[in-house]
């Protein structure tokens, strides 16, 4: 288990263009449902992000923050 948790590790795959590493690999280690959706909107996947955005409690926060990171209107 990583110290500071994997969205970092998603966020350096990202960078360096390491996207399938990134969905392999670090992406089903995060469990929290806002660092989850966080690391879906660097990878650009909108509609999964909003998935677990939908399942979430209260989503209307989650939604937001999807929004205004999304470029995919």
């Amino acid at each position: 288990k990583s110290p500071i948790g994997y969205l970092p590790f998603v966020e350096v795959c990202v960078d360096f263009e390491r996207q399938k590493e990134a969905v392999e690999i670090y992406l089903p280690k995060i469990k929290d449902p806002l660092e989850r959706i966080e690391a879906l909107c660097k990878l650009q996947f909108w509609e999964q992000a909003v998935e677990v955005a939908r399942a979430m409690k209260d989503p209307s926060h989650a939604i937001y923050m999807i929004r205004r990171r999304c470029t995919n209107k």
